[in-house]
């Protein structure tokens, strides 16, 4: 299995692409240094990754639009009847792709606070807290649970692209489509509406919301088990359906 992820991997040529995200994140964190520096010249390091990951328009405008266009195939099925040479069955296709996609989006999650810290303690951020602008103690479990709640969203929305692809069999027009979900979030905070953002993605990735502390901030596990499942459940099921030749291939295990 290790091997035919690694095989998938390289056909989305991820190492490329790690290095473009790499470029783009560090001008992303160079650029929120400044702001946070403008706003709250005392702010810490830790309240510096909180900053940025509590941030709508970063967590869902720019970053998930990046994942969907690095982790997008070269390889778009184009024909009826697709040759699959090393895997068993369709599912096990499906769970080698899925799987190759979320780890970067984990590789994406790490970068970001690598190159966030990286940033801070290069511009000689302060590592003890000064409350500029949280009053919370223990920044590490926040990020800790933001990245968390983060990396279940980035998941939702690779399935959620599955199960587009499964419908639409049209490249452009179903990566619109995943990123208008995102979007739809951000248009909802930006109207204030506060009732239906907590049942939204983002109500379940914000530590901070109308600008207030959430002292009850957790991993919402069962949220995210709700929907990541569901959507799960749905890419498997339509990508069953596509139409797939297989040959036997014992060279990879």
């Amino acid at each position: 299995m290790s091997g035919k992820i690694k095989l998938e991997l390289r056909e989305y040529h991820f190492g490329r692409r790690l290095v473009i995200q790499l470029l783009l994140l560090f001008v992303i964190c160079c650029a929120q240094r400044q702001s946070l520096h403008a706003l709250f010249p005392e702010a810490s390091l830790g309240e510096f990754l909180i900053f940025v990951l509590d941030n709508e328009n970063i967590v869902l405008a720019l970053l998930p639009v990046m994942l969907l266009a690095f982790t997008s195939s070269r390889r778009r099925e184009v024909c009826r009847y697709p040759l699959l040479i090393r895997y068993r069955n369709r599912n096990e296709f499906f769970l080698v792709k899925i799987i190759s996609r979320m780890l970067f989006a984990g590789l994406l999650l790490l970068s970001l606070i690598g190159l966030l810290l990286l940033v801070g303690l290069w511009t000689d951020m302060p590592l003890i807290t000064r409350h500029a602008f949280l009053e919370g103690e223990q920044f590490d479990k926040i990020i800790a649970l933001q990245t968390a709640n983060l990396f279940c969203f980035f998941c939702f929305m690779l399935m959620l692209h599955e199960i587009l692809r499964s419908i639409l069999h049209r490249s452009l027009l179903d990566l619109v489509l995943t990123a208008f979900l995102p979007v739809v979030n951000l248009v909802v905070i930006k109207l204030h509406l506060s009732g239906v953002m907590l049942w939204t993605p983002w109500g379940n990735i914000a530590y901070m919301l109308e600008g207030q502390e959430r002292t009850n901030y957790q991993f919402y596990w069962w949220y995210w088990l709700l929907v990541v499942l569901a959507a799960l459940y749905a890419a498997d099921l339509l990508h069953g359906r596509k139409d797939y030749v297989f040959e036997e291939n014992r060279k990879i295990s």
